[in-house]
């Protein structure tokens, strides 16, 4: 594992979804043009995309150690510590509030419902919510942490549009769950990874929920940010319609249908 990294334990927003400790502007000293971030609202496929990116490269040897060593996480990572000497991949969940990132940008983004959804069963998972918490509640928090789904994908989105072309890249997760081996290649052709079909699905097959969840409880609890096990619960009621239709401009602009 690189010196000055230390394995993931979670995410850092303190107790309840308070923001993290303030670090250096983009978390690293340095911050070259070739870097790339791996941008997402929380449980959109981050790290399981690091887990594939880390797979590809390392092979069967793979495990979070390694996943965060390849693809520092900067909310569990020491900041101002740029690890190697070649360009950097680095997950952050951060919205776009810092202003023109110097590096460049693939942004991962999940339909909104299924994401918070997501995202409110990590946080009863991980005690940061009470069991009582009831998602209807949560769709509406407005201390949400890093920020609400429709504000991170607004930015991002306003973000990208300002940017060259050939310095960011949007996938969504529905995408590269279904088309996976496509998708991915896309992702390390835009990256700069020189590999081969062969290795693309060579890392797929070792990128398994089933071989996450093991390699996490092997590793310690959440070293891989708590590995997605059973069905997230599904928004119904007056709160989700009052998501659908203040989210409804935010998710056809990122190409879903608001039902």
């Amino acid at each position: 594992m690189t010196a000055g990294f230390r394995p993931p334990v979670g995410l850092l927003a303190g107790a309840g979804m308070t923001t993290p400790p303030a670090r250096s502007k983009w978390h690293f000293d340095e911050v070259r043009a070739d870097d790339v971030y791996l941008i997402s609202f929380p449980r959109s496929g981050n790290t399981w995309l690091r887990y594939l990116l880390a797979s590809m490269l390392h092979g069967p040897q793979i495990d979070p150690a390694l996943v965060a060593a390849t693809v520092p996480d900067i909310h569990q990572s020491d900041p101002a510590v740029r690890p190697g000497t070649g360009p950097l991949w680095v997950k952050s969940h951060m919205a776009a509030t810092e202003g023109p990132l110097p590096a460049r940008v693939v942004y991962l983004v999940r339909n909104g419902l299924d994401a918070t959804a997501s995202y409110h069963r990590y946080l009863r998972q991980r005690g940061r919510l009470a069991a009582d918490d009831s998602l209807d509640e949560f769709l509406d928090r407005a201390d949400m942490w890093p920020c609400l789904w429709t504000v991170h994908v607004e930015g991002w989105l306003d973000a990208l549009q300002a940017r060259p072309e050939s310095d960011s890249l949007m996938v969504r997760y529905e995408d590269l769950r279904g088309r996976t081996a496509d998708e991915l290649e896309k992702i390390v052709a835009f990256i700069g990874i020189d590999t081969s079909r062969g290795r693309i699905e060579e890392a797929i097959g070792l990128a398994t929920r089933a071989r996450m969840r093991e390699d996490e409880a092997r590793a310690g609890r959440g070293s891989l940010n708590h590995v997605g096990g059973g069905a997230d619960e599904k928004p119904a009621g007056l709160a989700a319609e009052r998501f659908l239709t203040r989210a409804r401009p935010t998710l056809l602009r990122a190409g879903y249908q608001p039902s």
